[in-house]
Order: structure tokens, then C-alpha cells, then sequence
């Protein structure tokens, strides 16, 4: 038994560190903790160097240079993070019955751990309509509960609709929603979830860039290059310092993957079309990108008849980039990145939840980069290395061939 436990552990360590094999990583950064962490999940925003990865498959979160730590990526552009909260239907009921109701109820069973919830998410079927939906919260699976929250529930089409309502935490285990009729008939209700809704707030990073500026009268156009420098994701925005008060011209944005050898020109690919537009004298101007990955960028602005902007400057910005692990006070973690091949990780990340905003979260940060050796190349095959004695063998085996071949051609013949 003592030996099935001990290949057990060793089995178990072996696919734990099966994806970290030594000479494949290039690149290793000291992962360094926020002062007096005491342990849990933890934000770790990638800056410019570590953000210019090939890919986001290739990171991974390595504790005491051997265990794999599972993590979960996040931009943050603005967005909401959803997860359903583990839930039970009890009760539903609508009025009038056996027709088209006017009122839908349904009660739910959070269970006895009251998870954390903060909003109630609805899913049904119908179109041109609007209810109010009233979320009470109660002591019992049949008690008439206190109203917690109250808004509007609608589809109009064309992707004009509302289907959740926004609650505050509950302490109760049971939360009763009562879906009411205001205009049009009621839809047909799916299914209600309860949900955990965090926001993630949209914080971008400047990019510094070279800008290089020629002017194409033939075709009347500003052509601006941009150089970052390093390869870039997420792209959000670029902001123009114009001396110009009013103006709009047409752009297109284009983008190239890599740097050119020398001598050659960069391959641009079409990425965008957008607006340089200013109508009060001093407002911002700023072109919205999409995030699209590149390695360079070029803006063509389409001057018309009229003379070229007077740009003094260009500034682009990307999304904040960054990972979410859960860390132990004390333990040494470091970022594995530069490994073309690497397979994308496949976490639960049911076992990373995020309560909170990233920038809400203990803030980690990186180190400098330290190189990992590479494995050094395969040896060549032992006929590469020993050319003289592989043809002498090779020669000898042909020759032994010949005559056993001559051989047993001399007995046929004899036989015959």
C-alpha cells in the first residue's frame, strides 16, 4: 500500500509538471507580491514587455519553478463578468392560469450557504413587450417575503432589450421574483438564474510610439507611421494633438505583424476606418481602435482638397491586460512566457471567482526579465558523426547480402 501511494504522488506530480518542461520557456519573471498579503486571489497587471507575448496561450504562472498555478485572463475594456449562482426553482405560479398571464412568480432556493448574489438574471421567448420585474426576499419557500428590488423588463427588437435586475446582497436563502404585465403581452419565461454581475471598468495604458509623418499629394493623403517598438494587443485608441479648430477627414487604419527585414517594406493589412472630427475649437480628437494585435501601425488620413492637418503629436493607448491566480503568503511565484509551441491551458475557472473589480484586488507586479536556458539542439544522428565507419558497415552488410543472395542462387541452379 505504502508503494501504490508513493507512485500515486509520483504519477500525480509528474501531470502537474507535465506542460513545464525544462529548456522550452524563454523567459522567466519574478512575480512580486503586494507588502503584508496574507494569501488569496491576487492581480497581476502585464506591462508592455510581458504583454508583447506571441500569444496568451504561452503564459504560465509557475510556484517554486516546478508547480503549475491555474489563472484566469482578463482585459479590462468595460465589460461585466457574470456567474451563475447555484440555485433551486421551488415555486412557479402565474395569474391568471391556463391563459396569457398577467403576473409570472417564480421562487428560488439559494441553498443553506446563501451564496453571494447581486443580481437576477431572466430568459424567455417573445418580443414587444415591457414588464416590471419586483425581487423579494424571504424567510420561507411559501413566504410572502420584503420587496428587495424592482425594474423594468422589455424586448422591442433590433436588440433593444433588458432582461435582468439588479439586486443587493442577500442574507436570505429564498428570493421570489415576480414578473408583471405593463405593455404588451408577457413572454414566455424560460428560466431564471441568480447571478454575480462584477464590472470590470475600463482602464487603458499609453503606448509609447515613434511617429514618422509623410505627405502623399498625389493620392492627398498623411500617411502616419507608428512604432512602438514591441508587439502589441488590445489596441483601444488613439488620441491626436491637432492645432487645427475645426476639421473631418476620413482615416483608415492599418496594421503590420512584424518588422520588415532590411530593405524591405512592411506588409500592412486593412484594420479599420474611422473619423478625425473636431467641431469645437480645443475638444479632444481621438480615433477608436479595435483590438486587433500588431506590430505596426499606420493611419492614412484622406485630406481632400483641404491642406494637411497640423498634427503636433499622436499617443496610442491599449487595454489593460492582466492575469488573476490565487497565491499563498509566502510562496515564490514567478511568469513563464516565450514558448512558440505552447498549448493553451485549460483551468476551472469556477475555482477563481471574481467578486470584485481587478483594480479592486491585492496588486502584484513584475520583476525583471531573467532568461531560462534553452535546451540546446538535438545531436546529430551517430551516421553524421561517424561518416567513415557508417559507410564501411553499410558497405560490409551490402557485400555479406550479395553473397548469401549469390549463395542461394548456386544451390537453385545445382537443384535444377
Amino acid at each position: 500500500m505504502r508503494y501504490a501511494a508513493l507512485l500515486a504522488l509520483v504519477v500525480a506530480a509528474t501531470i502537474a509538471a507535465a506542460d513545464l518542461p525544462p529548456g522550452k520557456w524563454a523567459t522567466a519573471r519574478e512575480i512580486t507580491l503586494p507588502s503584508g498579503f496574507e494569501g488569496g486571489m491576487v492581480y497581476l497587471p502585464l506591462d508592455a514587455e510581458a504583454a508583447s507575448a506571441d500569444s496568451t496561450d504561452e503564459y504560465r504562472i509557475v510556484q517554486g519553478g516546478a508547480a503549475e498555478v491555474p489563472y484566469r485572463m482578463l482585459v479590462e475594456n468595460g465589460e461585466v463578468l457574470s456567474r451563475v449562482v447555484p440555485s433551486k426553482v421551488v415555486q412557479w405560479s402565474e395569474l391568471p392560469a391556463g391563459g396569457k398571464p398577467d403576473i409570472i412568480q417564480v421562487t428560488l432556493d439559494l441553498g443553506p450557504e446563501k451564496p453571494a448574489a447581486n443580481a437576477i438574471s431572466l430568459h424567455f421567448t417573445g418580443d414587444k413587450f415591457q414588464a416590471t420585474a419586483e425581487v423579494f426576499e424571504a424567510t420561507g419557500a411559501t413566504n410572502t417575503g420584503v420587496s428587495r428590488a424592482s425594474g423594468q423588463i422589455f424586448r422591442w427588437g433590433g436588440g433593444f432589450a433588458q432582461s435582468w435586475v439588479e439586486i443587493n446582497r442577500t442574507a436570505e436563502r429564498y428570493l421570489r421574483v415576480a414578473l408583471k404585465k405593463e405593455q404588451g403581452a408577457l413572454p414566455k419565461l424560460d428560466s431564471v438564474d441568480v447571478v454575480y454581475r462584477v464590472p470590470i471598468p475600463r482602464r487603458l495604458v499609453e503606448v509609447p510610439v515613434k511617429l514618422t509623418r509623410t505627405e502623399d499629394r498625389k493620392q492627398k493623403e498623411t500617411v502616419l507611421q507608428l512604432d512602438p517598438g514591441l508587439f502589441v494587443r488590445d489596441l483601444a485608441e488613439a488620441s491626436f494633438e491637432v492645432r487645427d479648430e475645426r476639421f473631418d477627414r476620413s482615416v483608415s487604419v492599418e496594421v503590420a505583424q512584424d518588422v520588415p527585414l532590411p530593405g524591405l517594406k512592411p506588409v500592412y493589412i486593412g484594420f479599420s476606418y474611422g473619423r478625425l472630427t473636431r467641431e469645437l475649437a480645443s475638444a479632444p480628437v481621438t480615433l477608436v481602435l479595435d483590438t486587433i494585435p500588431a506590430r505596426l501601425i499606420r493611419i492614412v488620413i484622406e485630406n481632400g482638397d483641404d491642406r494637411p492637418l497640423q498634427i503636433a503629436g499622436v499617443k496610442v493607448w491599449r487595454g489593460q491586460r492582466g492575469l488573476v491566480f490565487n497565491a499563498q503568503a509566502g510562496a515564490k511565484y514567478e511568469l513563464w512566457y516565450g514558448r512558440k509551441d505552447a498549448p493553451e491551458p485549460v483551468y476551472d475557472l469556477a475555482k477563481l471567482p471574481l467578486d470584485v473589480a481587478p483594480d479592486q484586488l491585492p496588486q502584484a507586479a513584475l520583476a525583471a526579465v531573467r532568461a531560462l536556458p534553452l535546451a540546446p539542439p538535438p545531436p546529430p544522428p551517430w551516421s553524421e558523426t561517424h561518416r567513415a565507419l557508417f559507410w564501411a558497415v553499410l558497405i560490409t552488410v551490402v557485400v555479406l547480402l550479395l553473397l548469401v543472395i549469390f549463395r542461394a542462387m548456386r544451390k537453385t541452379s545445382i537443384a535444377t
